[in-house]
């Protein structure tokens, strides 16, 4: 009898210690930044996520991009996290848990230290969306009649021929491309540091260009010409559904090129110069009308850079003035099966 009673109160402790496990669980909890378990530093993406531990074990994950609805089960410091009774999607260790604090690691087995991410969040009564707005908008906010806010990941501008671009980082490289070939095409600079801002206005207009550092400033006003001609490529940024200014912020770093002793950066650097005159030369073909010559400079792009979608894009255009449905229905199927939704539209138009 002594056993049983004593083994009913194992229980009866046991059963207490997972409600305690799950009570501190329950709650949202925000990704602070992520590294391997053996404590290497984690090349990913920046941190945007998430998760809301519910008392019913259901789970909330969301991101920029998506809310995703889960089931968890807390058993001996192991989440597994399942979807619509589908199995185990993912399992978790959890190595350190308090009311305001939770690191968790994928748990694998035979899997190495150096292969396993650890994430690390803090828990927070906020919801996301006010919690990126902190991390990412408001600390590069200007406040005033118009507001202004620099270009981050949770709030940026599109760019391009599309209405909108793909994301943060797509974004970004547009832009910094795009003024670059402009840039070097003016200048012919092969060295140099150039660091430099704008403000794209809620208007779409580019104003207070500042170049605020210049290793070689005879080039700055072929620089600030390179900026002014990105303007017709931006669209403004809305956040929180009005439109506000957003500031810019880039740099160029060039080394001499006679001084590079490297074969393979030399070759990299010419490939370049090449794919910039291909497209120099195919958007002034395509913007004097010429479409043939357009179509002949974006296809020799494009067979060296075939995932350079605005340049796809360009070229389906230039078939369709030039009445080649067929050839522009090829290149927008291609858009729409790299994840470029604005194809979408076209294909209904012109090739059902």
């Amino acid at each position: 009898m002594r056993k049983i009673i004593l083994l009913f109160l194992v229980l009866i402790c046991t059963e207490l210690k997972a409600q305690t496990s799950n009570k501190n669980l329950e709650g949202s909890w925000l990704l602070l930044k992520e590294d391997m378990l053996n404590g290497d530093t984690f090349n990913g993406n920046f941190v945007d996520l998430m998760m809301t531990f519910r008392k019913n074990t259901n789970l909330e994950i969301e991101s920029k991009d998506s809310k995703i609805k889960y089931n968890y089960l807390l058993k001996d410091s192991i989440i597994s996290i399942s979807n619509d009774g589908n199995g185990v999607a993912a399992k978790y260790k959890i190595q350190k848990l308090t009311p305001f604090e939770l690191i968790v690691y994928e748990s694998f087995e035979k899997i190495p230290k150096s292969a396993i991410i650890r994430q690390y969040f803090i828990k927070t009564e906020d919801s996301y969306k006010v919690e990126m707005n902190k991390k990412f908008v408001y600390p590069y906010m200007r406040i005033g009649i118009d507001t202004t806010i620099q270009m981050n990941e949770y709030a940026y501008p599109s760019f391009g021929v599309f209405a909108a671009t793909v994301n943060f980082i797509d974004t970004q490289n547009a832009g910094y491309e795009f003024i670059e070939k402009k840039f070097l095409k003016l200048a012919k600079v092969k060295k140099g540091i150039f660091r430099f801002s704008f403000i794209l206005n809620k208007l779409g207009k580019i104003e207070a260009v500042n170049i605020s550092e210049s290793t070689e400033p005879k080039y700055n006003d072929f620089l600030a010409e390179a900026i002014y001609a990105s303007e017709k490529k931006w669209s403004p940024v809305v956040f929180e559904g009005h439109l506000v200014n957003c500031i810019i912020k880039y740099e160029f770093n060039y080394e001499d090129l006679g001084n590079i002793s490297n074969e393979d950066e030399k070759n990299e650097i010419s490939l370049k110069l090449k794919l910039d005159s291909f497209y120099d030369d195919g958007m002034e073909a395509f913007n004097t009308e010429n479409f043939t010559s357009a179509i002949s400079n974006f296809s020799k792009l494009l067979e060296i850079k075939p995932l350079a979608h605005e340049v796809r894009a360009y070229r389906a255009a230039a078939y369709l003035a030039q009445k080649k449905t067929g050839s522009a229905c090829v290149d927008w199927i291609f858009l729409k099966s790299h994840g470029v939704s604005q194809s979408n539209s076209l294909l209904q138009k012109y090739c059902n």
